[in-house]
């Protein structure tokens, strides 16, 4: 019988193994680097990249904006493949908060995304956020 018993747990890890099921679900948040925005920015100085390595399924995008800029401006968000694919964009992100956006059934906020590379993350400023400056911390919530 002691002989046996190693068999049958080798048995039975395969088996529940082969199963399909895994019971270890793993998810993470990614950040990038903070955005900044000073007074008097203007063009191309409104628009920040970074590129970073998404693996997994998004199932939900934190904004959050530091100030209540003087100029009132919003923050666009968005995220491309390296071939050019716009994988998630959300305009009209207000500043001096927290926004959480979604991945919902109806696509409320936004429909869930795949990514598997390195994809560039844009935020734009709607324009020049006044004496206070500006930043933004994006995180995606990956599966």
């Amino acid at each position: 019988m002691k002989k046996t018993i190693p068999y049958i747990l080798i048995a039975l890890i395969f088996t529940l193994g082969m199963t399909g099921k895994s019971y270890i679900q793993t998810c993470g948040k990614k950040i990038i680097t903070e955005m900044s925005w000073a007074s008097g920015v203007s063009g191309a100085a409104l628009i920040q990249t970074e590129d970073v390595i998404m693996n997994g399924k998004c199932s939900q995008v934190e904004v959050d904006v530091g100030e209540d800029t003087t100029a009132n401006i919003t923050f666009t968000v968005a995220v491309t493949t390296e071939d050019g694919g716009v994988l998630f964009s959300v305009a009209s992100i207000g500043d001096n908060g927290s926004t959480i956006l979604k991945a919902t059934s109806d696509a409320t906020d936004f429909d869930a995304f795949l990514a598997a590379e390195v994809v560039t993350v844009t935020v734009t400023a709607s324009g020049d956020p006044g004496t206070t400056g500006a930043t933004v911390n994006v995180g995606f919530y990956l599966e």
